[in-house]
């Protein structure tokens, strides 16, 4: 496995290379002059050209990504077109706020949809699984904007539960959680949905199986059965689309850093699309594309793990 989980690591390499310079051919032939962004559009022009020739702008494409590309070697992203601070920086400090976003609504979507997926298929034509399938439905259906607006009029408006807007303090972990609960709700029951259709869906596949009529012959008690060998046995198609969502979820926060007025990567990828300030976009693009890689490598080694027949060559 360490032979697999290497190759894939250095396959990381060539790929994050190919996303590079994609994201910065794509974003130098969107209309529009971060100088003149930076400035104003009531900028004289001889302004507007030393600020070009500051940044670099004036140099040919080449020039301007053999030295992005060399500054993200050494770890340096560059600096805010804009704002003329460190990406590096900037990343830093929005980062945590979307990793613990996804993080928490994730471990919401796996806990319920797999305790709702699981009831599910073992009720299954009951009045349990049709209000499941109710659920999932309505979850597949609900917008996520409209879900958290939903959550906040109620939670935080009504019953003046938990705060409407605002990220907390990582200094303070109890106002770090409790600013952090109606974000997770909101991209975690979305996700429920997802998971709860397929765990239903994998585990009625795997309590068919003839493995599952012996266990129960044996003995073994119904709890055993269903958590110790079929929900193990769905759990690789489980997996795979908690990875591909994770990926999907943590990319497209924007919209619930909007709606709560969170400081995360959304949020900074959607301001620097705003001033035009594409050396924010490709770094943050990067960035995200970086943790998506790293997630699939994940979701692989966990395959081996949960299912030992996976051998890796």
């Amino acid at each position: 496995m360490w032979a697999y989980i290497t190759r894939k690591l250095l396959l990381l390499i060539p790929t994050a290379f190919v996303v590079l310079v994609i994201l910065f051919l794509m974003l130098r032939v969107v209309p529009g002059d971060p100088a003149v962004a930076a400035l104003g559009s009531e900028a004289s022009e001889q302004a507007v050209q030393a600020l070009r020739a500051e940044l670099g702008l004036d140099q040919p494409l080449y020039v301007q990504f053999i030295r992005y590309a060399g500054g993200v070697l050494q770890g340096d992203l560059g600096r805010s077109l804009v704002t003329r601070t460190p990406i590096s920086k900037e990343i830093a400090t929005a980062l945590p706020y979307t990793m613990s976003y996804a993080v928490s609504s994730l471990v919401v979507a796996i806990v319920l949809g797999i305790l709702f997926g699981v009831m599910t298929a073992v009720k299954r034509n009951t009045i349990i699984d049709y209000l499941g399938r109710i659920f999932s439905l309505a979850g597949l259906s609900f917008p996520e904007f409209y879900l958290g607006l939903l959550l906040m009029l109620l939670l935080a408006v009504h019953w003046d539960l938990l705060p409407a807007v605002g990220a907390g303090d990582f200094d303070n972990p109890k106002d770090l959680i409790r600013h952090l609960i109606l974000p997770s709700l909101t991209g975690g029951l979305i996700m429920t949905a997802y998971i709860t259709r397929l765990t239903r869906s994998s585990m009625l596949d795997v309590i068919r199986e003839d493995y599952i009529a012996t266990a129960r012959a044996k003995g073994l008690k119904e709890s055993t059965v269903i958590l110790r060998h079929a929900l193990k046995n769905a759990l690789i198609s489980i997996v795979t689309i908690v990875g591909m969502y994770f990926g999907l979820h943590f990319a497209g926060s924007i919209m619930v850093e909007i709606i709560f007025a969170r400081p995360g990567m959304g949020k900074l990828l959607l301001s620097a699309i705003k001033q035009n300030d594409y050396n924010v976009v490709q770094s943050v693009i990067f960035v995200y594309c970086l943790i998506i890689m790293v997630v699939n490598l994940v979701t692989d080694v966990i395959y081996g793990w949960i299912d030992p027949r996976i051998v890796y060559k």
